[in-house]
């Protein structure tokens, strides 16, 4: 399983600086092309902000797959924009025991609509009561303490990489993504699709 995790860690690192060097490269083409189409007054808009509302699964990458929910939001920086942007995820995992992600994502967008991210971030887990703990944790973030009494919630440490593409549609946009969630040592794959705008 270690040998795994590795392996996906070198594939979407490399994957990811090879965005960047891709996104410098392309971001010098374009700043010549938007000049070029500035004159003419025909320049595409880029939105500098835009949220989403996202609807998918997480696998633990055996038997169980749970619904999650989430909401994200990306601002690109002016200093690389489309290129380069800075956002906020917050998902709700519904399983047995709720768990709630929240993140800080970079992305990086080398051409088009593809991008690639990355995000340090935390799980909340909110255990409910003993009687609940009897169950098997078999999600996100697994705890220390099953056998408390009281009502608790434990936080980890996750850290996301991931990657999707916008497709535009008028004033909306629908965004395949998938993600690696790396928490407590342990991988997840986070699936699915976004409905966005930009504003």
């Amino acid at each position: 399983m270690a040998r795994k995790c590795n392996v996906v860690i070198t594939l979407v690192t490399m994957m990811f600086f090879g965005a960047i060097a891709l996104a410098g490269s392309d971001n010098k083409q374009e700043k010549h092309a938007q000049h070029e189409e500035h004159g003419a007054h025909d320049a595409v808009h880029h939105h500098s902000h835009h949220i989403g509302v996202f609807n998918g699964f997480t696998s633990d990458l055996g038997d169980h797959n749970e619904f999650t929910l989430g909401l994200d939001y990306v601002y690109s920086l002016p200093v690389a924009s489309p290129r380069l942007g800075i956002g906020a995820f917050g998902e709700i995992l519904f399983a047995e025991h709720k768990e709630y992600l929240l993140g800080v994502p970079l992305v990086i967008k080398p051409a088009g609509n593809l991008f690639f991210h990355t995000a340090p971030g935390i799980v909340i887990v909110d255990e409910g009561t003993s009687e609940e703990n009897n169950h098997e944790t078999t999600h996100l973030a697994k705890t220390a303490d099953e056998g408390t009494e009281a009502a608790s919630s434990n936080n980890h440490f996750l850290f996301r990489l991931g990657a999707g593409y916008g497709v535009d549609l008028g004033n909306i946009s629908l965004t395949p993504t998938v993600n690696f969630d790396f928490v407590d040592g342990e991988e997840f794959l986070v699936f699915g699709i976004s409905l966005g705008k930009g504003f």
